[in-house]
């Protein structure tokens, strides 16, 4: 086998993938089948495999796009923001005392970057990939930046709707009609 066969052989298990993983995630939530804490714990981590897998793409033979432009002066600084950005939102928890795991969430923060955005790691997350991505010229993976978001605003809705939303109740309820899940919320001056 080719390099080249190998090279669609493996983007075609990793879009089927990112499929089934939308797929079984709008299942589970119809059934409500997330109400289990291994099922969560379980996409959580096939959301964190897919991110971790998808820096590894870029190495994958694909058609690539040479501009000095895209590549360097735009993708250099959206991925070293993104990256910042992650990075400053996880020790902007703990230093509020709490983690980014969910089963030991202990309470609702609403100050930092979580006072623009409810998922402020998530957006940065796909701010940093597509950067990545844009650095290395890789257009499958640009391509396939839908499914990678589709995947983010699930896990995000299930992270709410299962955990945050049942631990926090009213309060969290509250934070959602004032925070934007990944875009800040344009408020009223008059």
């Amino acid at each position: 086998m080719s390099d080249r066969n190998l090279g669609m052989y493996i983007w075609i298990v990793y879009v089927l993938l990112l499929i089934g993983i939308v797929i079984t995630s709008f299942i589970l939530t119809k059934y409500e089948k997330f109400e289990r804490k291994i099922i969560r714990t379980g996409f959580v981590f096939a959301g964190a495999f897919i991110g971790i897998i998808s820096f590894f793409l870029v190495f994958i033979e694909q058609p690539r796009f040479g501009n000095v432009i895209l590549n360097n002066i735009v993708g250099i600084p959206i991925f070293f923001s993104g990256i910042i950005g992650r990075i400053y939102a996880a020790f902007y928890l703990r230093s509020k005392g709490t983690t980014i795991a969910l089963d030991t969430v202990s309470s609702v923060i609403k100050f930092g970057p979580y006072r623009w955005v409810r998922h402020p790691q998530y957006v940065t997350g796909i701010i940093s990939i597509i950067g990545w991505f844009m650095i290395w010229g890789a257009s499958y993976c640009l391509l396939i930046l839908p499914l990678l978001a589709l995947i983010v605003i699930l896990q995000a809705f299930i992270e709410e709707k299962f955990i945050l939303e049942k631990e926090f109740d009213i309060e969290y309820s509250d934070y959602q009609k004032q925070v934007g899940m990944f875009f800040p919320k344009i408020k009223r001056v008059f």
